[in-house]
C-alpha cells in the first residue's frame, strides 16, 4: 500500500487506506453496514482505488453510487467471475453472475 500511496502523497494527493472491522475476503458477501461505512470513509475523497476482483469493483461502485467519488480498478484478475449473493429463504445463499463493472480502468 506504501507504494501506492507515496507517489500520490508527493503529487499533493491525499490518500487513506479503508479496512473493515471483520475482514470479509469476498467483498460481495459484504453487510449492509460495512458498505455504508466505505461510504462515510470516502466522503471526503474524490476517488477510491479497488484493488481486487471484478466483483470487489462492483460493490465498491454500488456501495459509492451518487456519492461523487469516482471508483479505479487498481488491478486486473483473471479467472474469477463477477458474482453478487442473494440470500433466499430457508437459508439459501445463491452466487448470480454479474455483468462487467463499470468503473475505470488504471492504464
Amino acid at each position: 500500500m506504501r507504494s501506492i500511496r507515496e507517489p500520490l502523497q508527493q503529487r499533493g494527493v491525499r490518500t487513506g487506506v479503508y479496512s473493515t472491522h471483520f475482514p470479509t475476503m469476498m467483498m460481495c458477501l459484504w453487510t449492509e453496514g460495512q458498505r455504508q461505512r466505505l461510504l462515510e470513509r470516502t466522503r471526503d475523497y474524490d476517488a477510491a482505488v479497488v484493488l481486487g476482483c471484478d466483483s470487489a469493483v462492483e460493490t465498491t461502485t454500488q456501495a459509492l453510487d451518487g456519492a461523487g467519488c469516482r471508483v479505479i480498478r487498481g488491478m486486473e484478475t483473471k479467472r474469477i467471475v463477477n458474482a453478487g449473493t442473494k440470500f433466499r429463504w430457508p437459508l439459501r445463499i445463491d452466487m448470480e453472475r454479474r455483468s462487467e463493472p463499470k468503473a475505470d480502468s488504471i492504464r
